[in-house]
């Protein structure tokens, strides 16, 4: 959303968030995320592979994860940042409102 911000904000140095909420939203939001799925992760066994070589078939012939399944995880990721942005933006537009209680919405719609 703060991509969008920019463009709204004519590549000015203000801000919508406070420092906090940008330091805990990569913080809690993305790293947190990561971490956890990569501790948790497990590769299966050579022993599973063997009884099971449908598991190890369906990557190489991406059946489960294809080019147009990333497409679509690409313009999904678009439009969640698209309209938690603007649907404020369009509500709040003409009114008194600064772009601090717009960072606040923004934080909070996350």
């Amino acid at each position: 959303m703060l991509f969008w911000y920019v463009f709204c904000a004519a590549f000015s140095t203000t801000q919508a968030m406070t420092d906090w909420s940008c330091v805990l939203y990569s913080l809690i939001y993305t790293s947190i995320f990561t971490i956890v799925v990569g501790v948790l992760d497990k590769d299966l066994s050579h022993k599973t592979l063997l009884q099971h070589p449908k598991l190890y078939g369906a990557g190489l012939r991406q059946e489960s994860y294809s080019l147009r399944l990333f497409w679509i995880a690409m313009l999904d990721t678009l439009w969640q940042s698209l309209a938690p942005f603007y649907i404020p933006v369009c509500t709040y537009m003409g009114t008194a409102i600064d772009s601090w209680s717009f960072g606040n919405l923004w934080t909070i719609a996350v």
